[in-house]
Formats: C-alpha cells, structure tokens, sequence
C-alpha cells in the first residue's frame, strides 16, 4: 500500500483491497494478539515484549544476549542464542545500546562459525516514509505484531546511539520485517 493516511491503515479499514497489509493488526502469517493459541512451527513477527526480553530481560549462560556490529561491511545488530560460547568469537561491547558498529567487525568466515553457532543478524535497513527510503546505513527499524490504537504500530528501532525495542509510528512507514518461528 502506497497511502499516506494514518486512517487508510486502522480497523476501519482493515482490509484494503483484501491486502491483509497490517503486520500489527491483520498479520495473515500469525499474530499472537489476535489467535488465543500458539500454532507451533508457523512463520510470525515478534511482539514489543518479545522484543524486549529477547533484547532486555533474557537470561544466556553466557550472560551476553546481542552486540553490535559489521558483518560483511553492513552495520547491524548480532543477536546471540542462549547457549552463546565466547570462545566462538569473543563480541565486544556486549549488551551495550549505545555501542558502535565497528565494535565488532566480522568477516565471512568469523559470521559462517557464528551463524551455525545460532546466532542471527539484523542489517540496519532504514524506513520508507511516503516515497523517500531514509537511514538505511545507520538505523535498524523492524516492525512488531503489536500495534498501538488504530492509527500506529510499534516497531524495533537501532543506531549507533541506541536501541529502542517499543517504538510507535504511522503504519503507513515502512519498515523491515523478521519472522521467526517457535523451535520446534
């Protein structure tokens, strides 16, 4: 959808030319805030709390849950699985919002260990808002599937400076979106 009204895009309107184009609200992969039960296995956006005790709260052996950094020269965000072991690569400035990028600078090799190790990265893929594509080197924005009344939806939000895992804006932006699924 291409409409730069806030109302184009709330319950009113909730399914604009059978679209199903709201992540927040109409998310027709899985939403957890409009399906009372969990279907195991299937593809879905995380939530603001999600977010934040993947980000936050989570407790890992290791004590590290992210970093920031540079894998193949693209900045973004290094999350860690639970059972992280630093001696796969030793992160710096872990677990630290305001950390720079170039804390960490991994080359394909050092991210092939990792990611088998589990970790997964975010690339910072800026916003769209109305025609023009702002930040994409320097913010992460990936939308959540919580939304916040009929006009916003939350979203996670990266710089250099900070990491925001419950941000609002317009649903008529644009932002990236991770699916996850539940292990199975």
């Amino acid at each position: 959808m291409t409409s730069e009204t806030n109302t184009d895009y709330g319950p009113v309107n909730s399914d604009i030319l059978g679209t199903n184009y709201d992540w927040g609200v109409y998310n027709a992969i899985y939403n957890p805030q409009t399906n009372t039960t969990d279907i195991a296995g299937t593809w879905r956006t995380l939530t603001t709390d999600e977010w934040s005790y993947l980000l936050e709260t989570r407790v890992t052996s290791s004590g590290v849950r992210y970093a920031k950094g540079e894998v193949h020269r693209t900045r973004g965000l290094i999350i860690v699985p639970d059972n992280w072991e630093s001696s796969t690569y030793p992160l710096n400035n872990v677990n630290t919002s305001t950390a720079a990028y170039i804390s960490n600078t991994i080359d394909s090799a050092n991210w092939s260990n990792m990611e088998n190790a589990g970790c997964v990265f975010l690339p910072t893929t800026g916003y769209r808002t109305i025609q023009r594509t702002l930040n994409t080197t320097d913010n992460g924005d990936y939308w959540s599937a919580s939304y916040n009344g009929s006009q916003y939806a939350h979203y996670l939000a990266f710089t250099e400076g900070n990491i925001f895992v419950s941000r609002y804006n317009n649903r008529y932006c644009g932002r990236a979106v991770r699916l996850v699924r539940d292990v199975q």
